[in-house]
């Protein structure tokens, strides 16, 4: 392996990528360039999906801008997995560009645009409509579960006689109706339109139900405030020996803390999770925070941390909003003190997601404070832009400032809040 040439490189990069080391992978790229070899096309291929992974719109631009540059000459793949980086980091735009100069795009080629645009928000829903017609037009193409899935989601919060209703029966007609993606996008879709007969029965339909249909049926229910029927299905999960895991149980939980009503509904279903991580806790006490049950997520609080967890920012916003919506000051400076003691990091999060509005510059300047004390500069700096952008003029400010800049050997003059301010 001294001489190492691009295939085994390329077959590296695979296998970082494969076993979930996507960053390593990308940082070996650059040993590969120093090396002398020459990139191939399964190698920009492999960077872009990587890329496309972590989300790394600039880390994409730059592979991208590196095949330019290079003369590759662009194969369906390598086009394929920069449609899709493009589509995943929310670069639209960009992505149809790429998509148009693709002379015979593919199933994989439609749906990353699909999926690029439905996952957008509802404000693209044209453009998910449009790109789909032209699929299903093509005599090269035939949309498959995936496709569907995505387009149905788009239109979900729109009238189902419209849009939903049309495209079901489509589903119907190519014999996709029991296929799990596409009945829980249907289902959610439904119960968006209060269509809660069609939803089950797209349910029942279903002979082959995983956890994700079974936790989309009781999600749906929770959003319309029907707890009995959100208990019924539970229960029925659990009999038919499906466990809740985390990912699935924290969604139905996120739906229910928001409804008022179904407060019974979540601490059944949470009651049931043998081990539950700090996003199921995290989901129970947003509840609890959202609608200002205090006591209830003092006690959760109390569990998360017996139950050896640590808290993170989360946990302290939808503490600090229950004590913010029954006006307990002392109980929200405890918790508030308890954060920045247990992390700097996680109250300047908090306070970015803060729900107290006006009461933020106190807390930057509570928080700048902590920086002083504790030397902590890269935070100290990120926190005064923060407090310099809602009042530069404040003395007690610049005073805090002046102790913060000295006290980290950035003293140079009252220029240098200009500056600071001015970034």
């Amino acid at each position: 392996m001294y001489d190492k040439d691009s295939v085994a490189w390329n077959t590296l990069f695979f296998g970082y990528l494969e076993n979930g080391k996507t960053m390593e992978g990308l940082q070996l790229f650059d040993t590969m360039l120093r090396t002398g070899v020459v990139p191939t096309n399964f190698t920009y291929t492999t960077l872009s999906s990587a890329c496309s992974r972590l989300r790394d719109h600039l880390a994409g631009e730059l592979t991208h801008s590196k095949v330019i540059v290079s003369g590759t000459a662009l194969d369906l793949p390598l086009y394929n997995a920069l449609l899709d980086m493009y589509s995943t980091c929310g670069d639209n735009e960009t992505a149809l560009k790429i998509f148009r100069k693709i002379k015979k795009p593919d199933l994989v080629s439609g749906n990353s645009m699909i999926s690029g645009y439905a996952e957008n928000g509802y404000g693209e829903m044209a453009m998910t409509m449009t790109i789909f017609v032209q699929f299903r037009k093509s005599s090269f193409l035939t949309a498959d579960e995936y496709t569907f899935a995505a387009v149905i989601s788009a239109i979900g919060a729109f009238p189902a006689a419209d849009y939903g209703k049309p495209l079901h029966g489509q589903v119907e007609k190519v014999g996709l109706s029991q296929s799990i993606y596409i009945a829980s996008t249907l289902m959610s879709m439904y119960f968006c339109n209060g269509e809660v007969e069609s939803a089950q029965k797209i349910f029942i339909g279903v002979p082959d139900k995983d956890v994700v249909l079974w936790t989309e049926i009781i999600a749906g229910h929770c959003r319309i405030g029907n707890a009995e029927n959100s208990n019924r299905f539970f229960h029925g999960m659990l009999q038919e020996g499906h466990k809740a895991d985390e990912f699935t149980l924290t969604s139905a939980l996120n739906v229910c803390a928001e409804v008022a009503t179904m407060r019974q509904a979540a601490e059944l279903m949470f009651s049931n999770v043998t081990m539950p991580n700090l996003k199921c806790w995290n989901s129970m006490l947003a509840g609890y925070g959202y609608h200002g049950k205090a006591e209830e997520a003092f006690k959760m609080f109390n569990d998360i941390l017996q139950h050896g967890l640590k808290p993170d920012h989360v946990t302290f916003i939808s503490l600090l909003a229950a004590c913010s919506h029954c006006g307990l000051v002392n109980q929200g400076i405890f918790f508030w003190n308890y954060m920045k003691e247990n992390g700097l990091e996680d109250a300047e999060k908090l306070v970015m997601e803060s729900p107290f509005g006006d009461e933020c510059l106190r807390l930057w300047k509570i928080l700048l404070s902590s920086c002083v004390s504790k030397g902590n500069r890269i935070i100290g700096i990120r926190v005064a832009k923060q407090i310099l952008g809602i009042d530069a003029e404040d003395s007690a400010t610049n005073v805090l400032l002046s102790n913060f800049f000295a006290s980290t050997g950035r003293w140079g003059g009252g220029g240098v809040f200009q500056k600071l301010g001015e970034r």
